[in-house]
């Protein structure tokens, strides 16, 4: 068998050496240090169709002083023209409620199915904790929101994660662990609505794949004749054969037609995305109050029960979990009145205490959420660092194996030299 040139066999070393390191480091290359959402399909239909898209690109992790850029880009991914215009909110978490910082807002711009519109701002955040930004954009007669969230620390470099006081570091946020990532996203098909009304359903996230998710948000667009909240903004992380539940709040304008009004949501992860559609059925408010409250008040019973067992695993985790367990017992307060009042039929006071009873579900998973939220990034020399090492070491073994070569052939030499005195 013809042997193979060292020459050659030092190249075959090299490029095995070189596809290793490529290979090693393409997760981490590829994991995304920003809120970047990347769209991978466009569906194009020759119905038409009124539909956008939201990117959102920002840094994760600040340090106070530093300034955060972000980027925001809407999309016409429907089949007809369109104007659209980007607003931007960010909100700071003082514990007790979101505090609004600053608002832009973006020109109104015309869009061709296809048509990107990018809109760039700088904020400067005043102190060190939680940060959320909302983006808005409405369009037609749609409006489409997207929530991020970044931390702002001080003093010294954190190598993996950043959290809350009084929280346990968790694990990193972005696991290398390789494994199908896959939801069930239980949400209901509709949604019934009394005329000017508001309701709240939940939406239940099951991880049932092979890997955990992480930074988990909603893309919403629905009909600019809703009003549509959602709740938490952002879930840090879900391990596997976990739940965590959002809760979506519609209140419907003042004389809006009797109807039924699609709202679109996709679920969007750092591994994943999944979409559903709720159709939000609007109904006159001449039908049966009883029954439509008594239909709230189990539907509220359930969020209860689920946020609650929800509050307890978080609190076996190690996780502060007292501001969501203070508004947790709010809304059952609130629930309870509700349930009294619909008794003696005062519609308007059971009305008014199951809004209650909402916004204190709303603050509990929020507060949860928040509590359990920290951000990761690797540090931005690690790859390059770890590419330099591997490099170094590659070229170690290729010294390494022609000074060997070398000192194999001395001898030879010398031998040849003996060889040469002794002729003589």
């Amino acid at each position: 068998m013809r042997k193979i040139s060292q020459r050659r066999f030092a190249a075959i070393v090299l490029i095995v050496l070189m596809t290793m390191i490529v290979v090693s480091n393409y997760e981490m290359l590829k994991v995304e240090i920003t809120g970047l959402a990347l769209i991978t399909d466009l569906e194009v239909s020759i119905n038409s169709w009124l539909a956008g898209k939201i990117i959102l690109a920002y840094d994760i992790l600040l340090e106070i002083g530093e300034v955060q850029h972000i980027y925001a880009e809407f999309i016409n991914i429907g089949t007809e023209n369109y104007t659209a215009k980007i607003e931007e909110h960010i909100y700071f978490y003082n514990v007790s409620k979101m505090d609004l910082q600053i608002s832009y807002y973006d020109i109104e711009v015309p869009l061709q199915p296809g048509g990107r519109r990018g809109f760039r701002t700088a904020f400067k955040p005043p102190a060190v904790g939680l940060y959320y930004i909302k983006v808005r954009v409405p369009y037609e007669l749609k409006v489409a929101q997207e929530w991020g969230s970044f931390y702002v620390y001080t003093t010294v470099y954190p190598t993996t994660t950043v959290s809350y006081p009084g929280v346990p570091a968790p694990g990193p946020a972005v696991t290398t662990t390789l494994g199908i990532a896959k939801v069930i996203m239980e949400v209901p098909d509709n949604v019934t609505i009394v005329e000017g009304g508001s309701r709240t359903f939940g939406v239940e996230i099951k991880n049932v794949g092979e890997r955990a998710l992480n930074n988990l948000r909603f893309y919403i667009s629905a009909p600019n004749v809703l009003n549509v909240n959602i709740n938490p903004k952002v879930v840090a992380k879900l391990g596997l054969n976990k739940s965590t539940s959002f809760l979506i709040t519609v209140d419907v304008v003042e004389n809006t037609s009797i109807g039924v009004y699609p709202i679109e949501l996709e679920l969007t992860t750092n591994e994943l995305k999944e979409s559903r559609i709720v159709d939000i059925v609007v109904v006159p408010s001449n039908i049966s109050l009883i029954k439509y409250f008594q239909d709230l008040i189990l539907n509220y019973e359930y969020l209860i029960d689920r946020i609650e067992s929800e509050i307890y695993t978080a609190s076996l985790d190690g996780y502060d979990v007292s501001l969501a367990n203070e508004s947790l017992n709010n809304a059952k307060t609130s629930l309870e009145s509700a349930k009294r009042y619909l008794q003696t039929q005062d519609f308007d006071n059971t009305e008014k205490q199951l809004e209650n009873t909402i916004k204190y579900l709303e603050d509990a998973v929020f507060h949860l959420a928040s509590s359990m939220l920290y951000v990761y990034r690797p540090p931005a020399y690690y790859p390059l660092l770890l590419l330099l090492v591997e490099g170094l070491i590659a070229i170690g073994i290729f010294f390494i194996f022609f000074w060997n070569r070398r000192r194999k052939r001395r001898p030879e030499a010398l031998k040849e030299a003996a060889a040469g005195l002794e002729s003589v």
